[in-house]
């Protein structure tokens, strides 16, 4: 983020978080959403957020609540742009790959 084997600036890294994180270093939200979960999750509930299935995929994969779709669907469309597709794609393009939209779940087996 700041440079080769240098940290990022308090400021760059905050304007990285207010960004598309995910477009923009997809295992950098990875990182961040796990570090959530660890300082929200009980002792009694500790995934292996990094597990790997056998294939060497993640066994829990970042989703987008809001869909990164195309065409978004008429709900979404209502729910976010009042019925305004233009609207709604506004809204769409800015928060989509924000660290508020995306969540960790487990992947289907």
């Amino acid at each position: 983020m700041g440079g080769k084997g240098r940290p990022a600036s308090l400021e760059r890294f905050r304007s990285a978080l207010q960004g598309p994180i995910y477009e923009q270093n997809s295992g950098m939200a990875r990182y961040l959403l796990i570090q959530l979960d660890l300082m929200h999750h009980n002792r009694e509930y500790q995934p292996d957020l990094w597990a790997r299935n056998d294939k060497d995929r993640f066994v829990w994969t970042i989703e987008h609540v809001l869909p990164q779709t195309e065409k978004l669907p008429p709900h979404w469309v209502r729910m976010i742009g009042g019925g305004d597709a233009a609207e709604a794609a506004a809204v769409q393009a800015e928060c989509v790959d924000r660290i508020g939209n995306l969540t960790l779940s487990r992947a289907q087996r």
